[in-house]
């Protein structure tokens, strides 16, 4: 049975990723598998990671779960105030993964609109 806590959680994690999805968040990519976001002006600072291994018990598997980390932003200096693993919790990293993918979808979209943009006009006849 889910904790009071990953509850509350969930819910905060749906209105990140209702946040990604209206473009009220503006997620940017660290690297390939890592996604920051920092407010305006610099008071805090998420960011989300994919964490892949494999794990080889009779059969090679691949693992993929989702780190989440929470800063507060004062005089230049980070500091953290919550880490989620999700390799800790199947249900928070099932959240982590869906957070990830909306993040992941909207800076695709993104990428995509900007190639669009710089096309040169198409020619008649």
């Amino acid at each position: 049975m889910p904790s009071p806590e990953s509850s509350q959680y969930k819910s905060y994690f749906d209105q990140l990723i209702e946040a990604v999805g209206n473009g009220s968040m503006v997620w940017e990519d660290a690297n390939p598998t890592t996604f920051v976001w920092e407010s305006k002006p610099p008071a805090a600072k998420l960011s989300i990671q994919r964490l892949e291994r494999t794990q080889a018990i009779g059969v090679v598997k691949r693992i993929v779960t989702y780190l989440f980390q929470a800063y507060e932003v004062r005089s230049g200096q980070q500091v953290q105030r919550v880490s989620l693993n999700g390799a800790e919790d199947p249900d928070l990293n099932g959240q982590l993964e869906n957070l990830f993918g909306a993040i992941k979808s909207e800076i695709s979209r993104k990428r995509l609109e900007f190639l669009k943009s710089i096309l040169p006009p198409m020619k008649n006849g």
